[in-house]
């Protein structure tokens, strides 16, 4: 594997960049390399040491079109932090990230199926999402069928998260254990609706996650629907809106599911920069009232542009389990065609239940961010945020019973992006 992937590399950089990697006799080379350094204060203790770390992520692509209907991708990646064990003796962080083939036209026209690993990106990538801050990304094994028309597009999916059963080379009665080992894996099945109206979009879709591993003997783990959608629309030709809402139902370890996420935002484009206003509410767990299952969860999306670029909220644990009231207001200039961009957003964040000693507010968040495009291929990003903490915030991150850790926190990182395709 290790000198297969030295050949791609060899013929990757011998390659002239004129001609831009598109096409060279059939096959299509593609390259991404992610580096971002970050300073550490987010411990809300000024008397503690603020760690670097310098992270990557290495992309290399291959693919071709066998056949005006056939064709496959190979992606390769490479994750770390810098320092973990840099002669390359860590194999394991190598493999392959993208790896699948996409028959079109299938039984008729427009309907196309593709088999193997792939990235998943819906809409704004809170329910599906390849994860681009992650030095790992998210790509997923399974099938989907993809259905379009001039407007609209319809998937259907069907992925493995986990799967327990071994290969079996040779029929042999001692690899086939009676009784029956349990069926343990992990599916998530989906339909996604997709569809262009004028300036506008809709969204719609059913996702089902099915955990077959019993921990507590007799539920499955997770048996959970999510049922959601969004809206993007123009009100006028500068005031745009977005809402979003999600349900999640089903059972948790036999626990009834009622969570829900809703969102909205509302952006007005002045002539140099835009001015927005968003709340996003995603649903916890009332900690006397265990009952039902009612935080909202969901490990297929990405987290990063949600609830504050600190990431303090990236998951139900981050937010003491009680769920997130999100008031947010911000300003952008996002233009693909300026050499420079930046947005600049302030959150106040509430729990969406109240803790066990009635408190309700973690704080505030003030985040910046500037991009700088280098060229077509590249940028450098700048961002630094800080958090100031309040009561709840305070509460969760104390040393002892009386002893709370108060003081701001800091994060600040510097990105580089470079994208050859």
């Amino acid at each position: 594997m290790k000198k297969l992937i030295l050949i791609f590399l060899f013929v990757f950089l011998n390659i002239s960049l004129s001609e831009d990697l598109q096409n060279i006799n059939g096959w299509k080379f593609s390259g991404e390399y992610l580096g971002r350094t970050e300073l550490d204060g987010r411990d809300f203790s000024n008397i503690t040491y603020m760690p670097i770390v310098t992270l990557m992520r290495a992309r290399f692509g291959v693919e071709r079109e066998i056949t005006n209907k056939v064709s496959f991708k190979l992606q390769m990646q490479d994750s770390r932090l810098f320092g973990d064990n840099a002669n390359g003796q860590n194999s394991s962080a190598t493999y392959l990230y993208q790896g699948y083939v996409i028959l079109q036209d299938l039984i008729f026209n427009d309907l196309d199926l593709q088999i193997g690993r792939f990235e998943m990106d819906y809409s704004n990538g809170r329910i599906f999402s390849s994860d681009e801050w992650s030095p790992f990304g998210k790509s997923f094994d399974g099938v989907k069928i993809d259905y379009s028309l001039e407007n609209i597009h319809l998937s259907l999916f069907d992925l493995y998260t986990n799967n327990i059963w071994k290969y079996i080379v040779e029929v042999l009665p001692g690899n086939q254990p009676y009784p029956a080992t349990s069926d343990n894996s992990s599916n998530i099945y989906g339909l996604w609706y997709d569809q262009k109206i004028s300036e506008s979009s809709v969204n719609a879709y059913l996702i089902y996650e099915l955990n077959r591993n019993q921990s507590n003997g007799v539920n499955p783990d997770l048996n959970r629907y999510l049922i959601g959608g969004n809206f993007a629309f123009k009100i006028t030709d500068n005031f745009k809106a977005f809402c979003e809402f999600n349900y999640q139902f089903g059972e948790k370890a036999g626990k009834k599911i009622n969570a829900m996420q809703i969102s909205a935002d509302w952006n007005y484009k002045f002539d140099y920069f835009n001015l927005g206003v968003a709340e996003d509410i995603s649903s916890g767990q009332n900690p006397t009232d265990a009952t039902d299952y009612t935080i909202f969860e969901n490990s297929t999306g990405t987290k990063h542009p949600f609830y504050g670029d600190m990431d303090y909220f990236y998951s139900a644990a981050g937010m003491s389990n009680l769920g997130i009231m999100d008031t947010k207001i911000y300003v952008s200039n996002l233009n693909p065609e300026n050499t420079i961009n930046y947005k600049i957003a302030y959150h106040h964040f509430d729990s969406q239940k109240k803790s066990i000693i009635d408190y309700t507010n973690f704080g505030d968040e003030i985040d910046a961010t500037l991009f700088y495009k280098l060229n077509e291929a590249s940028e450098l990003q700048l961002g630094c945020g800080t958090f100031l903490p309040d009561d709840l915030m305070k509460y969760q991150y104390r040393i002892k019973p009386n002893l709370y850790r108060s003081d701001p926190g800091y994060w600040a990182y510097l990105q580089v992006n470079v994208k050859l395709k």
